[in-house]
């Protein structure tokens, strides 16, 4: 019994360090893609960097609960305590995929172009493997400490891959061939990735 908790409090750490690399990272995400999307009007951008502060709201609540578990706290509580950021966080998803619709809308509508960006297509082009290395590690670790949480965050990671390659190929196309209609398109793409995130959080709640 001691060799199984010891195993486990060795998962957890591990699980830890996994969060507080996707917290930084994300905190980062968010930041640089709100600031380039401001600096050039572009929806896409500004999206991607309010889904990403999303999603360090969630990872902040994974790793409250993995290092609870490690101090060897009430699992009940914790299990509420992610209950509720799940309603939280996946009512606001889809309030977010509302917002960014009718945005991509209105610049389709009258044909307002962003501006190109580069910091954003570096940004972009750097979280596809970043994600894609933090979600295969989250889901290993998944299946060893069979946890619903960590295996739904890893599929987050994933989600988040996919949404950096649509806002890596909206930018290309907006500075590379000049189609004004690319910014926007492109995060009408984000709608359904954000929505089914959304979606996810809200059942996983419900299981």
């Amino acid at each position: 019994m001691a060799d199984v908790r010891a195993v486990r409090s060795r998962l957890l750490r591990r699980g830890v360090v996994l969060e507080s690399w996707s917290l930084a990272w994300l905190a980062m995400e968010a930041a640089v893609a709100g600031a380039a999307g401001l600096a050039a009007g572009s929806i896409v951008l500004l999206a991607f960097g309010l889904d990403s502060l999303l999603e360090v709201a969630s990872a902040s609540v994974l790793l409250h609960r993995l290092r609870r578990e490690l101090a060897g706290c009430d699992p009940r509580q914790t299990e509420l305590t992610e209950r509720r950021a799940a309603i939280f966080v996946g009512g606001t998803l889809l309030l977010l995929a509302v917002y960014i619709a009718g945005e991509s809308g209105y610049d389709l509508w009258y044909h307002r172009a962003a501006e190109a960006s580069v910091p954003g297509i570096l940004l972009a082009a750097c979280a596809i493997p970043v994600m894609w290395w933090l979600a295969k590690a989250k889901r290993s670790l998944a299946v060893e400490l069979s946890s619903a949480a960590l295996r739904g965050d890893a599929a987050e990671g994933v989600v988040c891959a996919w949404m950096s390659g649509a806002v890596l190929a909206g930018l290309a196309a907006r500075a590379g061939l000049g189609w004004w209609w690319a910014d926007p398109a492109a995060a009408l793409t984000l709608v359904y990735f954000i929505v089914r995130e959304g979606l996810e959080a809200l059942r996983s709640e419900a299981r």
